[in-house]
């Protein structure tokens, strides 16, 4: 077993041109510090730019810890299924059989949930499902209770969409299994045998997390702070807070090819998954496997995670049997156009190809109309859409249960239309699109799918 950092081993040194890039980037997306680390051959090349927080003079470093978000579901998801390969059962065990909890429940549609289904974001259930529950080591297991009444949008395996409270109840099936709380048991897996000094599960902000998330205020041109924290059940879902190099160590462990004691789980989850057509779940995906997600970057395999929490933004990309694997954790909520930059950079250079653009505006007649006005609700979330200036506009916003992440709401963007088949959100803040899908009902369609979630058309 492994009792050094993984991320450790090899060769190390700084990446002058990277380096280069990032304090070129990082400015222009408003992005006040980002760490990035790479892996290639046995050899990591790290890259830091910036400062913790906007009004901080403290510099990012290589041993700056940033919140992963669901970058968490990696590990979380090779917790799972590693444990469930110990116990001998399959990933389409139904969720009922694991968790008592959930057994009352097993004639509905819920019962047709399966392991498979929570890996894959296929549950049907709702992805942000977000109750107030006081912090305890039985967290996990009252969540699970408290999804007894959880909605569902549609039959589990039938549609992607996103579900961070899928992998909470992965992390409850993780403690059921063994009787260890999700903490220990990502200690257990991750922490020691990696020996990762920069990397903790932080249910709450600790005195040594310096990192501040940000938001461009258009109204003043500064960036705000997002000082927030999460609901301490979603530690299985996005609650790792992590250096670069550690989440590099923690990749190259659970990436399938690996010959280590996860190379069942590895396997298992760079397996058959779904596909997801295009604006339905990250920009440029084409797959979703039980543990990642899938793009195609000129004939290379590639697998990641795109995670975001209290804006900030970790994404993370491997290219399985190359060992390659590349980190780029940032502060801001721009840190999606940092991150792409640093792909595009580091992919041609190691590989020679070009990950795929995003895709340019086509004439708006290329494309049928979004609705004139309608509604749709993924949850407590709601997408409205109708016409300014007789152009296509989107606001986004969130009730109370997620009132939290009204930083990230929407207030009548411009739609445009994209040759994908999408419609680009013109927002400032980052990249998003929606995605139009079923059979239309006078002039809106049953479905609108929105930063990898899928929304239902309102009576």
């Amino acid at each position: 077993m492994t009792t050094t950092s993984r991320a450790a081993t090899g060769h190390e040194d700084t990446d002058p041109g990277l380096e280069e890039l990032l304090r070129e980037v990082a400015p222009r997306y408003r992005v006040p510090g980002v760490s990035v680390a790479i892996a290639d051959r046995g050899r990591v090349r790290r890259a830091v730019t910036g400062h913790v927080s906007a009004a901080s003079a403290v510099p990012v470093t290589t041993a700056t810890p940033f919140p992963a978000g669901s970058v968490t579901k990696i590990p979380a998801a090779a917790i799972t299924v590693s444990l469930l390969e110990q116990a001998g059962l399959p990933l389409d065990t139904p969720i009922g059989v694991l968790l008592p909890a959930l057994r009352a429940a097993a004639g509905e549609p819920l019962g047709q949930v399966t392991v498979w289904h929570l890996l894959t974001h296929t549950s049907g259930l709702d992805g942000d499902h977000l109750p107030v529950l006081a912090d305890g080591p039985d967290v996990l297991e009252r969540y699970a209770h408290a999804c007894r009444d959880i909605t569902s949008a549609f039959p589990a395996g039938t549609r992607f969409s996103y579900c961070n409270a899928g992998f909470v109840l992965l992390g409850a099936i993780a403690e059921r299994l063994t009787g260890a709380a999700w903490r220990t048991l990502f200690t257990r897996f991750f922490v020691g045998p990696l020996g990762l000094r920069g990397t903790r599960v932080a249910e709450h902000r600790g005195p040594g997390d310096l990192v501040r998330g940000h938001i461009h205020d258009p109204a003043t041109g500064r960036l705000v702070e997002d000082p927030g924290w999460e609901q301490p059940y979603l530690a299985p879902a996005g609650l790792v807070v992590a250096t670069a190099g550690d989440l590099l160590a923690i990749l190259r462990e659970v990436t399938a090819g690996t010959t280590g004691r996860f190379a069942k789980a590895a396997s298992a989850m760079a397996g058959a998954g779904i596909a997801t057509p295009a604006g339905h779940s990250v920009p440029g995906g084409v797959r979703w496997t039980p543990g990642w997600a899938e793009w195609d970057f000129d004939g290379l395999r590639v697998l990641g995670y795109n995670g975001q929490i209290r804006c900030q933004v970790t994404q993370v990309r491997v290219a399985p049997g190359h060992d390659f694997a590349v980190v780029v954790a940032t502060n801001g909520l721009g840190g999606d156009g940092v991150a792409r930059a640093v792909f595009e950079h580091v992919f041609a250079r190691r590989f020679g190809i070009r990950v795929p653009p995003l895709p340019p505006e086509v004439p708006a007649d290329e494309h049928e109309a979004p609705p004139a006005r309608a509604v749709y609700a993924h949850g407590d979330t709601v997408l409205t859409f109708g016409r300014r200036a007789g152009q296509p506009v989107v606001s986004l916003g969130y009730g109370p249960a997620l009132a939290g992440w009204s930083p990230a709401a929407i207030d009548e963007a411009p739609l445009v239309p994209v040759a994908d088949g999408t419609w680009a959100v013109r927002w400032p803040q980052a990249h998003r699109t929606v995605a139009f899908d079923g059979p239309p009902a006078g002039d809106a369609r049953p479905w609108a799918h929105y930063d990898a979630r899928a929304f239902r058309l309102r009576p």
